[in-house]
This record gives C-alpha cells, structure tokens and sequence, in this order.
C-alpha cells in the first residue's frame, strides 16, 4: 500500500546550526538603488569565509525580485496535483528545493566558502522563505530623502516618483517585518545611516548575526573600504563613477536632502511620512498639512495620476494580452486530456 506523502508545516523554518549554518548563503536585498547594497555588500566580502559571486553577468541575482513566476509554476503544479490531493504544505518542500538549485547555481560561481549577493530591490520579498528557507537575509534601509536626493543628483531621478517608490518598498518592507517576526533570527534590519557612521559596531551585529567569527575580520580595513558610485563624488565629466575613491573626511552622506525647500519636504512628508517614521527616522516638519494643505497635496496627487494614464493604459493593454494568452493555456488547458 503506497503511504501517503508527507506534508511540510512551512511556518517553522528549518533551524540553521552548525555546518549549515556556516555555509548558508547570504542575501542582501537593498529597499531600492541607491541605498547601500553595494556598501553592505563590499563590507561582508571583506570577510575571509566570504564572497561575492565572481562572474561579470550576474553582478546582482535578482532572485527573489523575480520569484512571481516561480509563484505561478508552483501554483500550477499545485492545481495539476490536486486531484490526488496535494495541497500548499505538500508543494513547498518542493519550492524550498528550487530554492537551494538557485543558490547552488550562485555558489558555484564563487570560491568562496559562502556566497554573500545582492539586488537593489524588494520586489516578492514576502515570498522570501518560501523558496530560501536555509537562507540569511539582511535588509537594509535608508533615508528615503537620502536616496531620493542621490537618485535626483546621480541618475535624474523625478522627485515625485522616487519618493512614492520609496514609501512603496518601505510599506513592503515593514509589512515583511510584522508578518515573519517569529523569523527575526533569520533576517536582519540594517539601517545604512548606522552603518555608515558606526561601522565597527554595526558590523559586529551583522556578523554575529550571520554566524562568522569577528576574529577573522580586519575592521581597520573595513574603516578604510573606499567610496564607489557616489551621486556626491562625480567623475570627470558629471557623471557617477564606479571607480574606488578615496572617502575623504567631510564625506556625508547622510544628510543631503538638508537643502531642501519647506515645500518639498512636506510633500515628501505627505507621501512616504508615515514609513519615514515607522523605520525610525525624523521627519522635518509637521506630517499632517492643514485644510489647504491636504487639499494642495490631494490636487498634486490627482495631477500625477493624470500625467501617467496613457502609459498606464498601455500597460493595461500588454497585461490584458497577456492574460488571453495565460488564458488559453491556462486551466482550461492545463491537465492532459486525451478526449478533447
């Protein structure tokens, strides 16, 4: 008699201890670009067990920003398998082994004893044990005006849509933080301002959080790590360089937005406040305008959703052909069916 298969409670983690735990891959994922990934990145790299994957093509994995179209194979599966009754417990051990294919691909191009990679993005983010169950994750966050000040200055960023992205993955990112916080031991909150100004320290965290000996880490190095890709140290030319520079004495990065208008920063205050505060910085200014107030940012607001209707519907469009097609082999034509 076949026995049934054995399904997989996939709200305990497997615990991470020993060899495993000292061979585990570490994820970075930055809220967006322009928040430290590449810092944090070069810091844990410095680490003799670590090391970054070693290949010009895959400079940041994008794993997980991509995971949605694993979602709807699993899901397929899931359906396919129904009939003879797998559920969502029974198929997640399968995605978990998915997951470590991923990693083991990314660990075979490093020679170092544990991989440490990273993407600028949070996209599926809430997804993220689901398929690197065996995984470390630190998060690392910035100022919003930080990085909306660096993106404007770098890379012509528009104020307005860099900030709404801004509040959009710091929602993401609480969100995450809430709903996995029986898993605190399995991610981590980086704040770049800390790691900037108290580096040793923090890194000290970080390490120990990630299960590598302090012994082994050369911090004077780590002090001396130089600057890459500034909005604030441009190359000749006006433009962001990805060439090491020295990191002088004055350099501050935390801070840049200080020249802003009254203005601006109650309109960043109006759209992205409330994260700005929930991950623990100060707004400047009041968070909630008054009648005028509301009634000027709800009028700026109607006019940037204006402004963005023909790309929107175009978009709509590319989805809505996109969905036929699903359609037409989707459920319907999912399951081999040798009588149609």
């Amino acid at each position: 008699m076949t026995q049934p298969a054995q399904h997989t409670n996939t709200a305990v983690l497997p615990e991470l201890s020993g060899e495993v735990a000292a061979r585990a891959p570490v994820f970075i994922l930055g809220m967006m670009p322009r928040s430290g990934t590449n810092f944090l990145h070069r810091l844990i790299c410095q680490h003799p067990d670590c090391g970054a994957i070693n290949t010009t093509p895959v400079r940041e994995d994008y794993l997980v920003h991509h995971s949605k179209w694993l979602g709807r194979y699993m899901s397929r599966l899931q359906w396919q398998w129904g009939n003879w009754g797998a559920d969502a417990a029974f198929v997640s051990p399968l995605a978990i082994s998915v997951g470590e294919g991923l990693t083991n691909f990314l660990a075979s191009l490093s020679d170092a004893q544990r991989i440490v990679t990273k993407t600028p993005s949070v996209e599926n983010l809430d997804v993220f044990f689901t398929y690197f169950a065996q995984a470390h994750l630190l998060l690392i966050v910035r100022d919003g005006r930080s990085i909306v000040a660096s993106g404007m200055s770098g890379f012509g960023w528009n104020f307005e849509t860099a900030t709404r992205k801004w509040q959009q993955t710091a929602r993401t990112i609480l969100t995450f933080r809430e709903k996995h916080a029986a898993h605190a031991d399995r991610f981590k909150l980086v704040h770049y301002e800390t790691l900037n100004t108290n580096t040793v320290e923090e890194l000290g965290s970080i390490l120990e959080f990630l299960n590598l000996d302090a012994a082994m880490y050369n911090f004077d190095a780590a002090l001396d790590t130089p600057v890459y890709g500034s909005s604030f140290m441009k190359a000749q030319g006006d433009t962001v360089s990805w060439k090491p520079q020295e990191k002088k004495k004055d350099f501050d990065t935390n801070q840049r937005w200080k020249t802003w208008s009254a203005f601006k920063h109650a309109r960043f205050n109006w759209l992205a406040g409330k994260e700005l505060e929930a991950l623990g910085y100060a707004p400047e200014g009041r968070l909630k305008p008054g009648f005028f107030g509301c009634l000027l940012h709800k009028t700026l607001d109607v006019g940037y959703v204006l402004r963005r209707l023909p790309g929107r519907a175009l978009r709509a469009v590319r989805e809505g052909a996109r969905a036929f097609v699903d359609s037409m082999n989707g459920k319907g034509r999912g399951k081999v069916n040798l009588k149609k």
